[in-house]
């Protein structure tokens, strides 16, 4: 299900006021494009399953995303479990 229809934008009235504000905060001033250019695209960095497929026994990655959407709080809530039963975390 599309949430683009609950996305509220923003005016360019809104923008300028906003931006106005950051370029006045001397302590959290607006990045520089040298600043900006620093940054990786999004399409450079790997997926959660990617990574896990790093760290992970196959069979393991493959068991949880085959169960589908939210797979990712079921392996969070499994390794959870495991964290507080070991003493690792407390309840």
């Amino acid at each position: 299900m599309s949430r683009i229809r609950d996305l509220i934008f923003i005016t360019p009235e809104e923008d300028a006021a906003i931006t106005a504000a950051a370029m006045d905060d001397p302590d959290n001033p607006p990045l520089t494009d040298e600043e900006l250019a620093q940054f990786k695209p999004a399409s450079e960095y790997h997926t959660l399953e990617v990574l896990l497929r790093r760290w992970c026994d196959q069979d393991v990655v493959d068991a949880y995303t085959g169960t589908g959407g939210g797979w990712e709080f079921r392996i969070n809530g499994a390794l959870r479990d495991w964290a507080e039963r070991n003493g690792l975390l407390t309840k």
